[in-house]
């Protein structure tokens, strides 16, 4: 886990009729380009342990399981991308 600047990500949603298109990928590697065009090489994400989808984005884009974090009063998953 790095220590310097990052991006963070705690909530993504798509409308139903586009659920299983891409969008979400697409959205992460939107966020990731704007990272690194700004010098940052660190995306965080936050997620619940519930959602499969996400936890499979997390999986498929190389984002790393970093352990429990405490968000609003609840539990989530923590994961990290370092960008090169």
């Amino acid at each position: 886990m790095t220590n310097g600047d990052y991006v963070v990500i705690h909530r993504v949603a798509a409308a139903e009729r586009l659920k299983g298109m891409g969008i979400a990928t697409r959205f992460f590697n939107e966020v990731e380009a704007l990272a690194k065009s700004k010098n940052i090489f660190s995306v965080k994400v936050d997620t619940n342990f519930d959602k499969l989808a996400m936890l499979r984005i997390m999986d498929k884009l190389g984002y790393q399981y970093c352990g429990e974090v405490f968000v609003g009063g609840g539990v989530r998953k923590a994961f990290e991308k370092v960008l090169s």
